[in-house]
């Protein structure tokens, strides 16, 4: 490499063969992990539902109470009882 005017010169490849090393190992992290990734689920409910009954009925626990909230934008009137009708997501 030869710095020229704050510019670098790779003359020998090097850096080229850096930066194809990069992508294609991040392309091939993707590819074998975008399997595993969990899948987004969407259901109308029929009924109204208890935010708390209905995390851990999707969920088996609560540990995801606060992301189901965030991800379905549930507004202070919904934090109790979600209405019926209501569009929301889950992952799976």
């Amino acid at each position: 490499q030869a710095v020229i005017n704050d510019t670098v010169a790779d003359y020998t490849g090097e850096t080229y063969e850096a930066m194809r090393d990069v992508v294609a190992l991040s392309t091939q992290f993707i590819l074998n992990n975008a399997f595993e990734l969990p899948t987004k689920r969407m259901i109308t409910l029929k009924s109204e539902r208890q935010v708390n009954e209905l995390v851990y009925d999707l969920y088996g626990s609560l540990d995801r109470l606060d992301e189901f909230i965030v991800d379905n934008k549930l507004k202070y009137d919904e934090l109790e009882i979600i209405p019926a009708g209501r569009e929301v997501s889950y992952y799976v």
